[in-house]
């Protein structure tokens, strides 16, 4: 055991070496909020079509009692449980937080349906017999039903893949035309545009309304017109990951510079040429227009790329110490 700990440390270490803290700072440290009463709507959503398969691990754990091998997969799923339940509750999280649980309870039904006809475990009293048919009657819809269903959308998905890229191509080209910073809500399309990491939204927003970071600070980044480009997700260039009083800021103080039916929204700074076309139908650049504007440097298959960087902080926002402090300016 103590070889495995100390290989699993070294590794910890080397990666903390070559790529930084930041991915556990963002595990551990990084604000999120949370609702009591998500805890109980959202893991139901998550109970209800699972519980074919809860109903095979409640009947499955004598089986699973009977070594102590089995028995890890036991607490592993008991562990995966609460606190994907738990994670659940969290704003920005989904089904993703309960994939362990059901790795847990995957590994816990092949085991019990590879038993469970064996009355005396480890006595061959000549009973033994494969796999019980009504437990494996009873998984053949996952198998014919629920697998083809996936492989029809991995197949859609495909199709449509070429399609998706070049409409992608017009936003990546919009966001790297510019000399500023730019931020996205899709952390992707700056990756792809060749920026460099500005500023997460959702994770802004958080450390807003947790009070790591001060409202007023972010507002006036934005009206001193910091960054070149803002891409909001939705039609409506309003965001729910960010305050509204920050979003409100961001139509007064930007015009909407290109509309895509996959990148949403993107802000670029209001000027006395800008204001006066506000009001216009936005639009997205032809080819032609693209090609007129000159080559771009950054394709999502460039080797320009610069490497996603990851913050200790948003270092471009002062965060609040103590907490107190953000209360009282932004209240």
């Amino acid at each position: 055991m103590r070889p495995a700990a100390v290989a699993t440390f070294l590794l910890l270490a080397v990666f903390v070496g070559v790529y930084g803290d930041g991915v556990l700072r963002g595990l551990f440290l990084d604000p999120r909020v949370y609702h009591r009463e998500w805890l109980v709507l959202r893991v139901k959503d998550w109970f209800m079509p699972m519980l074919p398969l809860l109903a095979f691990a409640v009947l499955g754990t004598p089986c699973l009692l009977r070594s102590g091998t089995r028995k890890l997969i036991l607490y592993y799923l008991a562990i995966a449980v609460v606190s994907g339940a738990l994670m659940r509750a969290g704003e920005g999280v989904d089904q993703n937080a309960l994939f362990d649980a059901e790795i847990a309870l995957l590994i816990g039904l092949g085991i019990f349906l590879s038993h469970a006809p064996a009355p005396h475990d480890g006595v061959d009293d000549g009973r033994r017999v494969g796999p019980s048919p009504v437990l494996v009657a009873a998984l053949l819809p996952v198998l014919f039903v629920a697998v083809p269903e996936r492989l029809i959308e991995a197949r859609t998905a495909f199709k449509y893949g070429q399609q998706i890229a070049a409409e992608v191509s017009e936003d990546v080209h919009f966001l790297a035309t510019p000399s500023g910073p730019v931020a996205c809500e899709n952390l992707a399309l700056c990756y792809w545009a060749g920026k460099g990491f500005e500023m997460d939204l959702f994770l802004t927003g958080q450390k807003v309304a947790s009070g790591r970071v001060n409202e007023r600070d972010l507002i006036e980044l934005i009206g001193a017109h910091h960054f070149a480009v803002i891409q909001i997700d939705r039609q409506s260039g309003t965001t729910s990951r960010l305050p509204q009083r920050v979003n409100q800021k961001i139509r007064e103080s930007y015009v909407r510079g290109r509309t895509s039916v996959r990148g949403g929204v993107f802000w670029v700074p209001r000027t006395s040429n800008s204001a006066a076309r506000n009001n216009e139908t936005p639009r997205n650049f032809s080819i032609a227009e693209r090609e007129r504007r000159g080559p771009s440097t950054a394709h999502p298959d460039s080797a320009t790329r610069s490497p996603h960087r990851t913050s200790r902080d948003n270092y471009l926002i002062r965060p609040c110490r103590p907490r107190r402090d953000c209360e009282t300016e932004s209240s």
